[in-house]
């Protein structure tokens, strides 16, 4: 694991189309911005808790 510390309005890049941005810090939360492609899914972790094979079998099923 990564770990970055960044400020609001600051953030990351991952590979070549995700990028995430701080909106927001609160006392106990923090607010982040996502973006991706189209073609790419995302989902919450503590909803989806599978291996990657699961992952894409669960996105297939979620699309159709």
């Amino acid at each position: 694991m990564r770990v970055y510390s960044r400020e609001v309005e600051q953030g990351l890049v991952i590979g070549s189309d995700v990028r995430v941005t701080v909106l927001e810090i609160g006392e106990d939360f923090v607010r982040l911005g996502i973006e991706h492609g189209e073609d790419e899914p995302g989902y919450r972790e503590e909803i989806v808790r599978f291996d990657s094979a699961e992952v894409d079998g669960l996105a297939a099923a979620v699309l159709n």
